[in-house]
């Protein structure tokens, strides 16, 4: 068995995260060296030369990249073990991202590097999470073989096993991997739990929420059934079926979970029962062509129209493609600094162009929209209405036919409320009816007001970074199932709807249960035999 610390990693289209334990209890998501004050992440990038020669994270970052004697390969994430039909079956240009432009339909992208050798996406995926490892050995002090990696919700098998084949490649012995929706409600839950000191063995993520009531103890009834759901009686399921049922009580807090990365969008509805410390996955939808690289092409597609007569007059045009490189560096740093400021300059060969918030939410309308589906789905699927979802389709429509939307918080609020009390007034007094009571923001793009905004049109809610960092909750709950595993924690119990299923089977077919029974102990019995 490999020993030594596990860790918690994030492998993000455009940012990455390590997680480690302290000695203390507490978690931390480790910066890398040089990385600016604030900000933990890891830059997704790898860069090869012509000597062979490759970098990882934000050494890749100060390289200028050429397409001749130095490369920086961007978005990796998008084409982990996907084949070259199945990228462009989901909206992606391989050869745009750095891929083998000559690669056959049925192949798996590969990667071409300065001098025309190609690699598979694997192994350059791998220098980034080499990179990860070093920094939490830096910091630990120690070498690190173990680690939980968090995924896309919607990945296929064949891209779980592309990166689980990359971490090996990077070093690491035992790799485990979850959703990424779960690691992040773990996290949350963690964080915001009254019981988190005694959760986590005397550490916790900070400072818990205060106003928070719950029992500490876990139900051992409930932990027995989890463990073997065949040796418990018929009185032990119909006591857990009971508990099944009251969980399922429409007045506890229902959560929903939007992880918009750099180029994956899944959304996660999911109830919580603060009572017992425990969270219950309800639904997962998403979008695999959707992220924050969808909002930095819309800026630059607007800045060269924008700009497209004037570059003529100077015969500039069309711009080089290592120019719409730089540009799209330039919007996605726009895109961020919109999130504290109300605009933003990008500058082309002298020409500048300002992005305002507002021009913002009209250039990514294409793609504010494509939100509302998975969004829809999910609430779907969990049974959950959303009440003000034709606010939402009205402010697009409204952005759509003026080229302008300028909704203040004040004015935002006031529609809300109107909107929560006209329902009030209808039918969400009945119990059936359930909405979201909170979201959980996942991903460095739900920084942008107008996903934010976008969110709140949807459910009436105020999305909130408070509980958890968006950028790292991923990596946290990646090292917190970690600790799980190696019984430094209790279990918070994160769980899916099959178990409440797979009780009420055993419910209905008693006789089952006793042949499972009998059978058990025949197969104990022959064990005890064996010589």
């Amino acid at each position: 068995e490999t020993e030594g610390p596990a860790i918690g990693l994030d492998i993000g289209t455009t940012n990455s995260a390590v997680a480690v334990r302290r000695e203390d209890g507490r978690f931390l998501v480790v910066p890398p060296p040089g990385a600016p004050p604030g900000r933990p992440t890891m830059p997704s990038l790898v860069a090869f030369n012509l000597k062979g020669n490759s970098v990882a994270g934000l050494p890749a970052a100060r390289i200028r990249s050429d397409g001749v004697k130095q490369v920086v390969y961007r978005s990796l994430k998008r084409l982990l073990g996907r084949t070259y039909a199945e990228a462009h079956e989901v909206g992606i240009k391989p050869s745009a991202l750095g891929a083998d432009p000559n690669g056959k339909a049925n192949e798996l992208v590969r990667l071409r590097l300065p001098g025309g050798q190609l690699i598979p996406v694997e192994e350059a995926v791998a220098l980034l999470i080499k990179a990860l490892v070093s920094v939490a050995e830096l910091y630990l002090k120690q070498p690190v073989k173990r680690a939980v990696l968090g995924v896309p919700a919607r990945w296929t098998k064949n891209q779980r096993m592309a990166l689980e084949y990359a971490a090996k490649l990077a070093g690491l012995q035992s790799v485990r991997l979850i959703p990424e929706p779960e690691l992040a409600v773990r996290a949350y839950g963690v964080r915001s739990s009254p019981n988190a000191q005694i959760i986590t063995g005397g550490g916790n993520l900070g400072a818990k929420p205060v106003g928070l009531a719950g029992n500490v103890e876990l139900d051992e009834l409930q932990q027995r059934i989890e463990e073997d759901p065949y040796a418990a009686s018929q009185d032990e399921l119909e006591k857990q079926m009971v508990n099944e049922m009251k969980q399922q009580d429409p007045t506890l807090k229902h959560i929903l979970v939007a992880d918009l990365g750099g180029g994956t969008f899944d959304v996660c509805i999911v109830r919580r029962w603060v009572e017992w410390d425990e969270i219950h996955m309800l639904f997962t939808s998403g979008d695999e062509r959707l992220g924050g690289d969808d909002f930095d092409r819309a800026i630059v597609d607007w800045v060269l129209k924008e700009l497209k007569p004037e570059l003529t007059k100077r015969r500039r045009w069309p711009v080089p493609a290592g120019a719409r490189q730089q540009l799209l560096l330039q919007a996605r740093k726009a895109k961020e600094r919109l999130s504290s400021s109300d605009t933003a300059d990008i500058v082309l060969d002298e020409l500048k162009v300002t992005v305002t918030r507002d021009s913002f939410r009209v250039v990514c309308l294409h793609v504010l929209q494509r939100m509302l589906r998975p969004i829809r789905e999910a609430a779907y699927g969990a049974s959950l209405r959303l009440p003000f979802e034709s606010l939402a389709i009205e402010t697009m429509d409204t952005a759509r036919k003026a080229k302008k939307r300028k909704m203040s918080e004040k004015d935002l609020q006031k529609k809300t409320q109107s909107l929560r009390a006209k329902h009030k007034k209808t039918d969400v007094e009945d119990r059936e009816e359930i909405m979201v009571d909170e979201i959980l923001l996942i991903g460095a793009a739900t920084w942008t007001p107008a996903v934010r905004e976008m969110l709140t049109l949807c459910t009436g809610v105020q999305p909130s970074s408070a509980v958890i960092d968006p950028e790292t909750a991923v990596a946290l709950g990646a090292v917190i199932l970690a600790s799980i595993m190696d019984n430094q924690m209790v279990d918070m119990q994160v769980h899916s709807n099959w178990r409440a299923a797979w009780t009420q089977y055993l419910l209905d077919r008693p006789e089952l249960v006793e042949k499972l029974q009998a059978e058990k102990q025949q197969t104990t019995v022959l064990a005890g035999d064996a010589p």
